[in-house]
């Protein structure tokens, strides 16, 4: 039957049990400290955990004496130092217990790392002597070192045996299965995190949203349910020239250091022997040797420190369209932990990617719809409905308006055929909008009237743009038997889009009464009195 002392010992190893599978860690560990240090007969208990991000063990509690908690906690070793001092011949089934002996070349005597205790020392070679050095090694269950617990000062006052020893393994491995199974429902919760952001972003797709919305959505997405504190969303223009379109974690898009070069000199950073779930992450030389000059360099300002840490890398995930083409990528730096994305983080990551290319294809749609309804299918100018949009949006200076209308155009129809007459409706569309500004707007109004819309003008500006107008038909038209010539109303500085508008009319008619082929302006007399409703008129 097992003695008194034997008993004690099992008992509390199965405290420690029932706390170590008890609440979060960061609850947890305080009270596991005290446990074992009540329970095993220490005065002095230490925890050390493995920061991955800095490759290193911080003391994250300390149980005893204020002076060992001042020296101790927070203090930091190398992994590699504790390595080197697990790997002793003394260590037994993961607990190192080391023998103070000055005269032993490997006794670390001086080595401030650890807190003396001020004990009496004694001649009895069973005796706890303060230089005396117990620690016990957590592992996980892949054999890999998660922390190490460290124990001073045996309210016996004797150095542990045998028995011992085997119950400061087991303790270890109780506290090394509560901190691997608090890691594993933290890696669970951020999961869990990241597809309820997949969620939000995905049921933001059918808002309706326009490109930029949407890539700001799943930015934001990626840095709250990933952890990055920079996310920017890239896609390829027309000119093949790749430039930020969303982006967190600066104050606007335009701060984005990256961006402004050709799409192809992305293509060797995302070659598929790069790329992790579809994601490409490339240590900072690697990136550097493969992206061209072209390409921006940034450096990251969370980085750590170790194997597992992140320093400077490039993580980069192309968009491709159904064609595979590459035509945008999301770029994700600085994250919060300054560790390297574990594969179902790069999973996740893969995931928004796909819903931003989702999101962009169907912004583009939208767009395209959008255009098709605002633009008029045989000129391809602005129609009514953009004209109406157009005069929704503020200005700040004068507007004019040139109300234009083909004269004798039912003969060109007559004479040369309905397939001519739209040749000549197009080619008067290129006329105007050659005349006109990026910031005026050219309309088809319907049949053989147009307009044109021009910002920031004055009256005298405004009837010279007719005239050049007027002269540049003649040219273009010179060719066509019988020519053609166009009538202009002009009308400026009204109260009112509607008011712009009927002036414009008012001012097109009175060109038609007074002989065609002329400019007239609505403040001319002839124009004042005139009254008329013309497509024009009803696009206000």
């Amino acid at each position: 039957m097992p003695s008194n002392p034997e008993i004690a010992k099992l008992r509390a190893l199965l405290r420690v049990a029932r706390v170590a599978r008890g609440a979060d860690r960061s609850e947890a560990l305080p009270e596991i400290a005290a446990v074992l240090a009540e329970a095993l007969g220490f005065g002095t208990v230490a925890i050390n955990l493995y920061r991955p991000a800095w490759d290193d063990f911080e003391v994250v509690v300390v149980h005893g004496p204020e002076t060992a908690r001042t020296q101790l906690l927070g203090s930091t070793d190398a992994r590699a130092t504790w390595l080197e001092l697990l790997d002793h011949p003394e260590m037994v089934a993961g607990t190192l217990f080391w023998r103070h002996d000055p005269a032993r070349a490997d006794h670390h005597d001086d080595d401030d790392r650890f807190h003396v205790p001020d004990l009496p020392i004694s001649s009895d070679p069973g005796a706890w002597h303060p230089l005396d050095l117990l620690v016990a090694a957590m592992h996980d269950s892949r054999g890999d070192l998660l922390g190490i617990l460290s124990f001073d000062e045996p309210r016996s006052g004797r150095r542990p045996d045998a028995t011992d020893i085997e119950l400061l393994t087991v303790a270890a491995g109780h506290l090394a299965v509560s901190v691997e199974q608090s890691d594993t429902d933290r890696r669970a919760a951020d999961y869990r995190r990241a597809v309820q952001e997949l969620l939000r972003v995905s049921a933001s797709l059918v808002r309706g949203q326009s490109t930029q919305e949407v890539l700001g959505e799943v930015c934001d997405g990626i840095a709250v349910a990933l952890g990055f504190c920079k996310v920017a969303a890239f896609l390829t223009g027309p000119d093949g020239v790749v430039r930020p379109h969303a982006a967190t974690g600066w104050p606007v898009v335009s701060d984005v250091p990256v961006g402004g070069f050709p799409i192809t000199a992305a293509e060797p950073l995302v070659a598929p022997e790069f790329l992790i779930e579809g994601c490409a992450l490339l240590d900072s030389e690697t990136a550097e040797r493969l992206a061209p000059p072209e390409i921006p360099r940034y450096r990251s300002v969370r980085n750590g420190v170790g194997p597992l840490a992140w320093n400077s890398h490039w993580l980069i995930v192309p968009l491709r369209d159904l064609e595979g083409e590459l035509i945008g990528a999301i770029w994700a730096d600085d994250p919060i932990d300054r560790l390297l994305p574990s594969r179902e983080r790069l999973q996740a990551l893969r995931l928004f990617a796909d819903q931003a290319v989702s999101a962009v294809e169907s912004a583009q749609r939208l767009d395209r719809m959008r255009e098709m309804a605002e633009r008029d299918a045989l000129t391809g100018l602005a129609n009514r409905r953009a004209l109406r949009a157009f005069l929704r949006q503020p200005f700040s200076g004068d507007l004019a308006m040139l109300a234009c209308d083909l004269d004798h155009f039912k003969d060109v129809n007559d004479r040369l055929g309905h397939q001519a007459g739209d040749q000549v409706l197009s080619r008067f569309a290129e006329v105007l909008a050659e005349v006109a500004r990026p910031t005026d707007l050219a309309v088809r109004l319907g049949g053989e009237e147009f307009g044109l819309l021009l910002t920031d003008v004055d009256p005298e500006v405004a009837f010279s743009v007719g005239e050049r107008l007027r002269e540049s038909t003649h040219s273009a038209f010179a060719d066509l038997p019988g020519g053609l010539t166009v009538s202009i109303g002009v009308a400026c500085a009204a109260t009112s889009a509607h008011e712009l508008m009927a002036d414009a009319d008012r001012a097109l008619y009175a060109a038609k009464r007074s002989g065609r082929d002329r400019t007239v302006m609505s403040t001319d007399p002839v124009a004042v009195s005139t009254s008329v409703v013309s497509p024009l008129r009803r696009a206000s």
